[in-house]
């Protein structure tokens, strides 16, 4: 009987100690960026390159969104975003295109997207 708890004990072990290998660097990933979207500094930034990440949330793809940021305070930095892409999301989020983005200061590297930057209306005919 005691034999039989210690193998369960060991293997719930070796199940979260799996489960924090395979989670835990996109949980960890996404508390960050719910931090840098809910105090970063606000900028633009141009698309400039795309990878796919090989994980999947729902069957979409996470994309790591290579990124020029452009504040308007200090020089411009390269950044990686990583986003979950829809095909509805792909032509706002093509090599190019800009995008809002919210940055920490502190450390610049960590970027958040907010979404698409406003494209300016067509003039009228």
């Amino acid at each position: 009987m005691r034999l039989a708890l210690v193998i369960s004990a060991l293997a719930l072990v070796a199940t979260v100690v799996v489960m924090a290998l395979v989670f835990g660097p996109v949980l960890i990933d996404s508390f960050r960026a719910r931090q840098v979207l809910a105090s970063g500094v606000p900028s633009l930034a141009r698309i400039t390159g795309l990878k796919d990440t090989g994980t999947r949330v729902n069957y979409q793809p996470m994309i790591a969104i290579q990124l020029d940021v452009m504040p308007k305070d200090r020089p411009p930095f390269t950044a990686v975003a990583d986003r979950v892409l829809t095909v509805i999301d792909a032509n706002a989020f093509a090599v190019g295109r800009m995008v809002v983005v919210k940055y920490d200061p502190s450390h610049p590297d960590r970027v958040a997207i907010v979404g698409p930057a406003p494209q300016p209306a067509p003039p009228a005919p």
